[in-house]
């Protein structure tokens, strides 16, 4: 719940303390799409990759059916 509450969001910048005060300026658009290294936008790209596409093509021994039926 936490990656999906915090990461898989349209604007994760946003759950910032510092940041949330600047949502719907032209400041809190810019941190939301370009903060951190490499930038939020690319947060939800890798998340995915990892989280998901690499379980449904590398699943842990014996978790291969849970995983199948979870995706």
């Amino acid at each position: 719940m936490s990656i999906q509450g915090l990461i898989l969001v349209t604007e994760p910048a946003f759950n910032e303390p510092s940041v949330e005060r600047s949502r719907g300026t032209p400041e809190g658009d810019h941190t939301n799409r370009y903060a951190g290294n490499g930038g939020y936008e690319n947060i939800r790209e890798y998340s995915i990759q990892c989280g998901i596409i690499d379980m449904l093509q590398k699943p842990y021994k014996g978790f291969e059916d849970v995983i199948k039926t979870h995706f």
